[in-house]
């Protein structure tokens, strides 16, 4: 009586990567990185000074950046000054936005390896595992790409509004911080973990 072969197990079929895939590719769909704008300036009302506390709050979803939507703005400070009216008139009067070479490349990556590794083929799933890690390196790329441009705010935030119209007469009276949230890093890792399982698909089984 023949020994019967052993069962490749869960690791040797596709749901893992398939799963995890699916996952990484909807969390673009996530905010992915926040800027805060916040003016250096204080106030002067007859000797008094006082920190007007006015700023911005500017976020961005994966998938935003992939096709240049803009960012959504909310305005903060002044005591409520500005309201949810005002939010919307600074949205509505933003340009179009370029959509980020980077973002494109990690979401088609991801949709191409969430697509490759439901194939049977053994090279098909060497490509879905170098899709995966190709996308993770995109995000990086995302990433460095957004820190390059929050360091120069005037050409990146193209907006109808007038500058000195919200007291902002230079660009040095305004600190712009980026930052990036955990479905960023969880999105990274996500594709990550989908090339390592794309891997692990190959090493226990050829056929499955």
């Amino acid at each position: 009586m023949e020994p019967q072969a052993a069962s490749p197990g869960v690791l040797g079929t596709k749901i893992p990567s398939t799963v995890v895939f699916t996952l990484g590719v909807l969390l673009f769909f996530m905010p992915f990185a926040e800027i805060k704008c916040k003016q250096n300036s204080n106030a002067d009302f007859g000797g008094l000074k006082m920190d007007l506390g006015g700023g911005m709050n500017i976020s961005n979803t994966g998938f935003g950046l992939a096709i240049g939507k803009q960012w959504d703005v909310k305005m903060e400070g002044l005591g409520g000054l500005f309201s949810g009216s005002s939010n919307d008139k600074w949205n509505k009067e933003q340009k179009k936005q370029d959509p980020n070479n980077y973002a494109i490349a990690a979401l088609a990556l991801g949709i191409i390896g969430l697509l490759l590794c439901l194939a049977k083929s053994k090279a098909l799933n060497w490509v879905a595992m170098l899709a995966g890690i190709l996308s993770a390196a995109a995000l990086i790329g995302l990433r460095i790409d957004l820190d390059k441009k929050a360091k120069d705010p005037g050409k990146e935030m193209q907006s109808g509004n007038d500058a000195s119209s919200w007291g902002l007469d230079s660009l040095n009276d305004v600190n712009v911080h980026i930052t990036y949230t955990p479905w960023f890093y969880i999105t990274v890792i996500a594709m990550i973990m989908a090339a390592v399982l794309c891997y692990l698909r190959m090493k226990n089984s050829k056929t499955v």
